[in-house]
């Protein structure tokens, strides 16, 4: 059987053995509740790995999204002038 000690300031240390039992890493939040006989439960709320990456770039964003024409003419540009620069 694991156990841990609580800190002065509540923080416990789960043992690894607990935490790869429960599949939990860092970022993943635990829910603490108690059965109808008074036992604990705990329950690991898993993140989602690519959960913060969907607004990450938004303030680059432009107020309009971008056409396919213009993302296609952009990408011409930019290997049009690596070109230039590559046989200069």
């Amino acid at each position: 059987m694991d156990s841990a000690t609580l800190l002065s300031r509540g923080r416990v240390t789960i043992p690894k053995r607990v935490r790869d039992r429960l599949e939990v890493r860092a970022g993943d939040r635990l829910r603490f509740r108690f059965d109808g006989s008074g036992h604990l439960i705990l329950d690991a709320e898993r993140q989602d790995p690519l959960a913060g990456v969907a607004g990450l770039l938004r303030h680059l964003a432009k107020e309009t999204p971008v056409t396919v024409e213009e993302m296609s003419a952009s990408v011409r540009e930019h290997f049009r002038r690596k070109h230039e620069r590559s046989t200069a």
